[in-house]
C-alpha cells in the first residue's frame, strides 16, 4: 500500500483542542485531493476506532533542541507532527508532493527530519510588500500558501494598501519615494497624541491590508510580523503640536531639498506614543510575533547615533553640549535599547512572546553598548555579525580581493569568530539572525527565477554546521505563478525540511521530476550558469542590488558624454530615477551623490574578468538551453520548462552585459579623461565605443524578448511604473534608449567635475569662478 492509498482510507481527521487555523487549512486540503467530506474531530473528543484516522499534532521543542518534521503509518493511525505549527503545513506538502507514491510499510516506526532553522524569516518581502508589491500577476494568498509549503515559518505582513506612500516633499526632491517601503507603525494605527495627523480611510485601508495579510499567514501556520524603518519622520503638523519633542533630522540632505525629523525617543511622550501605537496595533492583530526594524536610513533615524546622514544629532533630553564621542555613543545606544523594549513590552501586554528584532549594521558606534544590554526578547540581525562601519571580513566566493559582498549570494563563509557572537548573545536569552539572499531581492533585480541552486544554498549548509538557528531570507520568494521551476526555492525547501543529501543529488532528483530524460542536460545548464554567476566580480556593489532599476539601467541611454544629450530627451527616464537636478549620477556611472562607487582600475578589472570567466560559461548554457528548446516536441511538458529557464537565462545574460558596460563606461570615459598619452586617450575612446555597440545589441535583445517571450522573466509593475519597478511601457523606453544612442559611439568621453554645484534656472557661469 503506498502513503496516498492510506490517506485515501482516512475516515477521521484529528485536530487538537483549540486548534490553530492552519490544522483545518490542511484538513479541509486533504478532503479536497481526496475529493471527499471527512469529518473532523478534536483531541478530547476523538475517541477510539478501527477505521483509519490522520492526527495533525504539534510537540513544541524548548529553544535548545533542533526543530522536526514526523510522519508515522501504525495500524490505522497516521500522525503528522511538527515541533513547531509554523512547519505542519510543510511536512503535509512533503508528505505529498515527495511521499505520496512511498510504500506506507517504511513508515510503521515513524520517520522524522530535522529541521536545521527554527525561524526561516522573509525579510524585505520585494512583491508582497516591498518596492515591488504592484507586480502584476501575484495571487496574495496563494503566496503565503506557497510561503508555508517551502517551509519559511514567518512572513512579513505591513503593506501599504496604495502604490505610492502618505509622504509629501517639495519639486524636484525624491525623498517620498523612500516612504513606499518597511512601512511604520503609525501608517496603520494612532496613539491618542497622534490623532488626526494622516487622513483615516489612508489608515484604514492599510491596516486592513495588514490584516488580510496576517489572515492569509496564520491560515496557512505563518507567523506574522512586520519590517519597519523606525523612529521614522513624522509630518510637520505633528511636530507644531509638540515642539519640543522634535527629535534628530534624519534625512539625506543630497536627496531631500527639505529637512525631515523624527520625535525624540528619549523624551517619555514619544515612547508613550509609540506603546499605544504598537499596543493599538496589536489589538487588530493578536497574533503578531515580530518586529524587526531597521533604522538610520530611508527617513529613519536614532537620535545622536553616529551614522546619520547630517551626523549626530537629536532631542535636547539624552545629552548636554561638550561630551566625548565615546559618551555620546553610550548615552545613544542606551536609548535605542530603552526604545526597543519600548516596544517589546507594549507588544507583550497582548502577546508574551513578541520579539523585536535590530539591524545592527549602521549602529557600529554603539554597538558595544547595545549588545551589552540585549536580553529576552531583543534580538538583532545581519548578513555578519562582524560588521562594524558597513565593512566586514568575508571576501566573495570567487574573488578573494573582492570585499562587500554582505546581502548578497556571494557571502557564503561562516567564521568561528561569529559563532562566538552567537553564543555572547544567547548567554543573555537574546539572538542573533542571519540575513541571506537566496535569489529573490538584492539579486539580479528586476529579474525573476535566475537558477544558481548550488550558490544559494551554500551558505545556508555553512550555516547549519554552526548553531544559528534563525534566518532572514531577504526579498521573499517568487510565487510558482511568476516562476513555475524555480530550482533555488525547491532546493531551498528540501534542505530546510530535512533532506540531508548533498546538493548534487536534490538537484537532480527534482531535474528528474521536471523533465525526465532531459534531466541531465537540465542539471548541466544549471550547473554552468551557477559556475557563470560565481563569476560575477561586482563592480558596482549599488547597481547589482536594488540600484539597477533605480538608476534605469535598462531604458537609459549608455553614451561617453550624457549631456550631449539634451536634457528634454533625457526626461523619460530620468522623471523615475532616483536622481535629483544636481546628483553627478545623471551623468557619472562612478559617482551617486558624494560616493565614489567604482574607480577606474576596478571597473576595468571587472570588464576582464567578466568576460573570461562569467560570459564562456553562460554562453554555453544558453546554448544548450536553446538547443533543448530547439530539439523537444512541442507538446511536451519538458519543452515548456527548457523554453523558461532558456528566456531567464537571456534575461540574465543581457543584465550581466549591462553589468559590464557600465564597468566599461567607467573604465573608458575615466581612463579617458585621466589619460595625458594620446594613445592611452585612444585606447580608452576605442572602450567607449565598442561599449556604446555592445549595449545597443543588448538592448535590441532585450527588446526581442520582452517583445517574444511569454515567460514572466522579470517584475513589472501592473500600476504603471515607478522609481523601483519597470512599467509595461519598458519595449516603448527601450526603442528611446537606442534611439538617443544611435551614432554616439564616437562622442568625445566627458564628465563635468563640477556638476554637483548646479542649480536649475541659475546660470552656472555666473558664480562657478568661486569653486
Amino acid at each position: 500500500m503506498t502513503v496516498q492509498e492510506a490517506f485515501s482510507e482516512i475516515k477521521t481527521i484529528v485536530v487538537p483542542d483549540g486548534a490553530a487555523p492552519v490544522f483545518y487549512t490542511i484538513a479541509d486540503e486533504i478532503q479536497e485531493v481526496l475529493g471527499r467530506t471527512i469529518p473532523v474531530e478534536t483531541g478530547s473528543k476523538a475517541g477510539k476506532t478501527d477505521t483509519r484516522k490522520l492526527v495533525l499534532q504539534v510537540q513544541k521543542q524548548p529553544p535548545e533542541k533542533p526543530g522536526y518534521l514526523f510522519f508515522r503509518a501504525s495500524g490505522q493511525e497516521l500522525v503528522l507532527e511538527a515541533s513547531w505549527t509554523s512547519l505542519l503545513y510543510a511536512l503535509w506538502h512533503k508528505v505529498q508532493d515527495d511521499l505520496w507514491t512511498k510504500d506506507l510499510s517504511g513508515f510503521e516506526k515513524g520517520t522524522r527530519w530535522e529541521v536545521p532553522f527554527r525561524w526561516l524569516r522573509v525579510e524585505y518581502d520585494l512583491l508582497m510588500t516591498q518596492t515591488s508589491r504592484t507586480v502584476a500577476g501575484v495571487d496574495r494568498e496563494a503566496y503565503f500558501r506557497e510561503l508555508a509549503r517551502l517551509g519559511y515559518t514567518h512572513a512579513e505582513v505591513n503593506a501599504l494598501a496604495g502604490p505610492v506612500p502618505a509622504e509629501t516633499g517639495v519639486p524636484g526632491e525624491n525623498y517620498p519615494r523612500f516612504y513606499t517601503y518597511c512601512a511604520a507603525l503609525d501608517q496603520f494605527v494612532e496613539s491618542r497624541w497622534s490623532k488626526g495627523t494622516y487622513e483615516q480611510d489612508y489608515l484604514d485601508a492599510n491596516l486592513q491590508t495588514l490584516k488580510r495579510y496576517a489572515h492569509y499567514a496564520l491560515k496557512y501556520g505563518l507567523h506574522p510580523g512586520i519590517l519597519a524603518f523606525e523612529p521614522r519622520t513624522v509630518p510637520e503638523t505633528l511636530l507644531e503640536r509638540y515642539p519640543m519633542i522634535r527629535g534628530p533630522r534624519v534625512d539625506h540632505p543630497f536627496r531631500s531639498f527639505k529637512p525631515r525629523y523624527t520625535l525624540s525617543t528619549a523624551h517619555p511622550l514619544t515612547r508613550a506614543h509609540y506603546a499605544e501605537l504598537m499596543q493599538n496595533l496589536l489589538k487588530e492583530v493578536p497574533e503578531l510575533a515580530y518586529m524587526a526594524i531597521w533604522t538610520n536610513d530611508s527617513g529613519a533615524g536614532m537620535e545622536h547615533t553616529n551614522s546619520l546622514y547630517v551626523g549626530r544629532n537629536g532631542g535636547a533630553f539624552l545629552i548636554r553640549e561638550w561630551r566625548t564621542h565615546e559618551d555620546i555613543a553610550k548615552a545613544a545606544g542606551e536609548n535605542v535599547v530603552r526604545y526597543l523594549k519600548t516596544l517589546r513590552d507594549a507588544a507583550r501586554t497582548v502577546n508574551p512572546d513578541f520579539t523585536v528584532v535590530l539591524r545592527m549594521d549602521p549602529l557600529s558606534a554603539e554597538r558595544e553598548t547595545i549588545f551589552s544590554k540585549l536580553e529576552n526578547g531583543l534580538e538583532v540581525e545581519s548578513a555578519t555579525l562582524l560588521m562594524k562601519d558597513w565593512a566586514q571580513p568575508y571576501a566573495h566566493v570567487s574573488y578573494p580581493d573582492v570585499k562587500g559582498v554582505a546581502e548578497t549570494p556571494y557571502l557564503v563563509d561562516f567564521w568561528p569568530e561569529e559563532q562566538k557572537e552567537f553564543d555572547f548573545l544567547r548567554k543573555k536569552k537574546s539572538d542573533g539572525h542571519i540575513v541571506v539572499t537566496l535569489g529573490q531581492g538584492n539579486t539580479f533585480e528586476p529579474l525573476l527565477g535566475i537558477p544558481f541552486p548550488w550558490l544559494a544554498t551554500e551558505k545556508l549548509s555553512n550555516l547549519k554546521k554552526g548553531t544559528v538557528q534563525k534566518v532572514a531570507a531577504r526579498g521573499g520568494i517568487s510565487p510558482s505563478g511568476l516562476t513555475p521551476w524555480n530550482i533555488n526555492q525547491e532546493v531551498i525547501r528540501r534542505l530546510q525540511l530535512g533532506d540531508s543529501r548533498p546538493t548534487d543529488e536534490i538537484v537532480a532528483e527534482i531535474a528528474r521530476n521536471w523533465v525526465g530524460d532531459g534531466q541531465e542536460a537540465l542539471v548541466q545548464i544549471w550547473r554552468k550558469t551557477d559556475t557563470a554567476i560565481r563569476a560575477f566580480p561586482i563592480p558596482v556593489a549599488l547597481y547589482a542590488v536594488w540600484g539597477f532599476p533605480w538608476y534605469r539601467f535598462f531604458v537609459r541611454p549608455f553614451v561617453p558624454n550624457f549631456e550631449a544629450i539634451p536634457e528634454k530627451d533625457r526626461e523619460y527616464y530620468e522623471k523615475f530615477s532616483l536622481v535629483t537636478a544636481h546628483n553627478p549620477s545623471r551623468v557619472d556611472f562612478a559617482q551617486d551623490v558624494l560616493f565614489k562607487l567604482c574607480d577606474q582600475p576596478t571597473a576595468a578589472k571587472a570588464v576582464e574578468r567578466m568576460n573570461e570567466n562569467l560570459f564562456p560559461p553562460l554562453k554555453d548554457a544558453l546554448n544548450q538551453a536553446r538547443h533543448m528548446v530547439e530539439e523537444l516536441s512541442p507538446e511536451t511538458s519538458a519543452r515548456a520548462v527548457f523554453v523558461d529557464q532558456y528566456d531567464r537565462l537571456r534575461a540574465l545574460n543581457i543584465w550581466f552585459r549591462t553589468q559590464k558596460n557600465i564597468a566599461a563606461w567607467i573604465a573608458g570615459v575615466h581612463g579617458y579623461l585621466e589619460a595625458t598619452d594620446p594613445a592611452e586617450k585612444a585606447r580608452w575612446k576605442k572602450v567607449t565605443h565598442n561599449m556604446v555597440l555592445d549595449e545597443m545589441e543588448n538592448a535590441r535583445d532585450l527588446l526581442d524578448l520582452w517583445e517574444t517571450s511569454r515567460t514572466t522573466f522579470m517584475a513589472i509593475s501592473a500600476v504603471g511604473e515607478t522609481t523601483f519597478i519597470y512599467g509595461e511601457n519598458l519595449g516603448e523606453l527601450i526603442r528611446r534608449k537606442l534611439d538617443l544612442m544611435a551614432g554616439r559611439e564616437n562622442d568625445e568621453p566627458y564628465v563635468d567635475p563640477d556638476f554637483m554645484w548646479r542649480i536649475p534656472g541659475v546660470d552656472f557661469g555666473e558664480y562657478k569662478d568661486f569653486l
